[in-house]
């Protein structure tokens, strides 16, 4: 809850026996009602610097679904210059930062 409010891209937690990819398309059919083909790796970082870590890694999706909320308050489609407008959890700061880095995404400065 510490970070409720505050915005987070869509995903969750690998399960046992699933790939990224697989995990990915069945976070986002049960967070979004959308089927998606999962393409290539856009970002991995390690979250938080210190402690227990979490593995967060980025693909690029595509579908044709139109989203449907079912857990969280609201969705917004960003584009890079906008990206820096809402107020992204702390796991997700260092994640497009290192999607900037790599050329993937171009965003305006903090």
């Amino acid at each position: 809850m510490s970070q409720a409010g505050r915005w987070e891209l869509p995903g969750g937690k690998v399960e046992a026996g699933e790939t990224d990819e697989a995990a990915l398309a069945r976070e986002l059919a049960e967070e979004l009602r959308i089927r998606v083909r999962v393409g290539a790796e856009l970002g991995r970082t390690l979250h938080p610097p210190d402690g227990p870590r979490l593995d967060l890694r980025a693909y690029a999706c595509a579908t044709e679904d139109t989203p449907v909320l079912t857990e969280h308050d609201a969705l917004r489609w960003l584009d890079a210059p906008a990206a820096w407008t809402v107020d992204w959890t702390d796991a997700d700061v260092p994640l497009l930062r290192t999607m900037l880095r790599r050329g993937l995404l171009r965003l305006t400065a903090r």
